[in-house]
């Protein structure tokens, strides 16, 4: 069952342009809509709450294709959709060689040093 934003938004007390942001650390599975009229799963609502609470603890979700492998087993090099370049992306060793081709889920961590990317389900 999906929750619209402007429920989430009265029922947690938040302004709905938080919840907007927040909305770009999400799957784009989880979500759909644009503005007021965006709707989320209740998987994503759990995630909604967590973020909340802790703004840092959720990493920044997008979706690529993966364009080739790299020379090191545990990563693959990914075109992300909102990004012009490819990105080394870490994988689990078990799909090393089988992903080539294939869209993907993609973690973007930052910090101090920059932006990392972990393939996430």
């Amino acid at each position: 069952m999906k929750t619209k934003i402007t429920e989430l938004a009265i029922r947690w007390n938040v302004d709905v342009s938080a919840l907007l942001e927040l909305k770009s650390k999400l799957n784009p599975n989880h979500c759909s809509g644009a503005g007021k009229n965006t709707w989320f799963t209740e998987e994503a609502v759990d995630l909604l709450e967590i973020a909340l609470d802790v703004p840092e603890l959720l990493p920044d979700k997008t979706y690529g294709v993966v364009a080739r492998n790299a020379a090191n087993p545990n990563y693959c090099y990914v075109k992300l959709h909102d990004k012009d370049s490819v990105v080394p992306v870490c994988i689990p060793r078990k799909y090393s060689g089988k992903l080539v081709g294939k869209k993907i889920n993609v973690e973007i961590i930052t910090d101090i040093n920059g932006s990392s990317y972990r393939y996430c389900k």
